[in-house]
Formats: structure tokens, sequence, C-alpha cells
């Protein structure tokens, strides 16, 4: 039960993440197509930029974090660094993608669908499960690069 209510509050976390980056994007619509969660930003293209941010949130990697946020976000990473999966925990999200559905110049939106898959071992007994995510849109803004601005 335990280990279902921490689960609960980190997707809690996640999705509460998403919710804030949500909103209208003006301007031209063009879709960037799918493209595979990666941990490495890629600046110049926001559906990459959105699939490192939810790779490192769900990772807690705060270097990760910080290369594809705002520098307003960054020390918001440090609200989360101690939530710890019990027992051994990861998170692959390889199961994501993300579409661009409005781009200008600024701002771009970035829809956010797929599964993430949690794989727990307490006890010495391994337990995966897949979580669909539903949809999550963030909305980037370009500042020398593509970042996450809440």
């Amino acid at each position: 039960m335990r280990r279902l209510l921490l689960f609960v509050v980190l997707i809690g976390f996640v999705m509460a993440l998403a919710a804030c980056g949500g909103g209208d994007a003006s301007g031209d619509s063009s879709s960037n197509g799918d493209s595979g969660a990666s941990s490495a930003p890629a600046g110049n293209d926001p559906a990459a930029v959105a699939l490192a941010l939810m790779a490192a949130v769900y990772n807690n990697d705060q270097d990760s974090f910080a290369a594809v946020s705002c520098a307003e976000l960054q020390a918001g990473m440090d609200a989360f660094a101690g939530v710890q999966l019990p027992g051994d925990g990861t998170f692959d999200v390889s199961g994501l993608q993300a579409e661009v559905t409005s781009q200008t110049d600024t701002q771009a939106e970035v829809t956010i669908t797929g599964t993430v898959k949690l794989t727990l071992t307490v006890a010495g007994q391994t337990t995966t499960t897949d979580v669909d995510i539903n949809t999550i849109t963030l909305t980037l803004k370009n500042e020398n690069g593509w970042k996450y601005c809440g």
C-alpha cells in the first residue's frame, strides 16, 4: 500500500508540473512528429526537449532538468529531490511520444502521450507496471533554445 501511495504521489507531481505548462499558444500550427524519449536535450527541437524534461522529472535528474528549464524553475527541482521510490525503483520513459501542436519563434506547445513503465524491486520481489499518462500539454519558450518555464 505504501508503494502505491508513493507512486501516486510521484505521478501526481508530474501531472501537476505538466498542468502548469498548459495553455494557449498562438501562431502557426505545425507538427514535428513523434520523437523517442531521450534524456539528452536537443535545444532546437521542442518535442525532444519536452521528452528530456519528462525523463529528468521521472529520473530525478537535476542536471538534465536544469538543461531544459528556465532559470526560475531550476530551483524547483529541489522540491522533489528527496522523493525516493521504495526499494530499487526505476522509470522507463521510452514509451512516451511528443508532438509539436503549435509553434512560433518564441513559443511551442507540445503534447506528450504514451506510457511510463515503473519497475520496483522490494524485498527481492520485482513488479513492473505500465502507466498511461493520458495527454500532457507543455508550453516551451525559446530562450536561446527551447526551455520549459512553467
